[in-house]
């Protein structure tokens, strides 16, 4: 059973990580430049169980926006996970194809990005069908920008944290509910504030292997120090277990 003081710490982390999203919304908002943009994103996303303890994760996404149908972002994980029962550690790497577009140029600008990352994670098993995830990301980005096909000065390193507080509840034998919250934090930029992301997902069981997911995210992006991007994003994904 899910015991008071469990209740309770749960309670706290939601509390603190409420606390967080709204005072960098806040703080964000009261910048002078914000844009609204609204997008869909497609994703495959590939469990590979290798024995009790390693699963690697595989998953590539494509990023979208609704105004030009055009590409925003490619991006991939691949990422090998470590089962120490509550805990999970992982270590991956992300590549990444990032275009900005112009409606009367086209294609302005790409930055290519190469991503090692480090991870653990912590689940809390609340009831019989609700669980807590905590998890603690740290991402060390390499980053290329392209300007009109030319190479430009811009090539940096940002080391980013990011954390992210996950509720999963199990609806039905096949149906579960996803509601999360993630804060990205730069720690050598400059410009502490990267990032939030608000998700709520639903994720239907097709099969033994394979499952299919349907969410809306809220993601309040920091593009430059006084540049924001509030964004409204579908995100669709397709799951498939697989076990050796």
């Amino acid at each position: 059973m899910f015991s008071r003081g469990r209740f309770v710490r749960s309670l706290i982390l939601y509390v603190i990580t409420a606390g967080l999203w709204l005072t960098c919304i806040s703080v964000s908002y009261g910048q002078k430049v914000v844009s609204l943009q609204k997008m869909y994103w497609f994703r495959y996303y590939n469990q590979l169980t290798i024995s009790e303890k390693f699963i690697w994760h595989n998953e590539i996404e494509n990023r979208r926006r609704f105004d030009v149908g055009t590409e925003n972002q490619l991006i991939g994980h691949s990422h090998l996970h470590y089962n120490a029962g509550s805990w999970e550690p992982a270590v991956g790497v992300t590549l990444s194809r990032q275009q900005s577009y112009n409606t009367s140029t086209g294609v302005t600008s790409r930055l290519a990005e190469v991503r090692p990352f480090q991870e653990i994670a912590h689940k809390l098993k609340l009831s019989k069908k609700a669980s807590l995830q905590n998890k603690l990301r740290v991402d060390e980005r390499f980053l290329h920008r392209t300007v009109s096909g030319e190479a430009t000065a811009e090539d940096s390193f940002v080391l980013r944290l990011r954390y992210r507080i996950q509720l999963n509840y199990q609806i039905s034998t096949k149906g579960s509910l996803k509601v999360s919250d993630e804060l990205f934090v730069n720690t050598n930029n400059g410009v502490w504030y990267d990032q939030n992301r608000f998700y709520i997902g639903y994720e239907h069981a097709l099969s033994k292997t394979f499952g299919l997911e349907a969410g809306y995210m809220h993601n309040y992006w920091q593009r430059k120090e006084s540049s924001y991007l509030d964004r409204h994003i579908v995100r669709i994904t397709l799951s498939h277990r697989i076990r050796l």
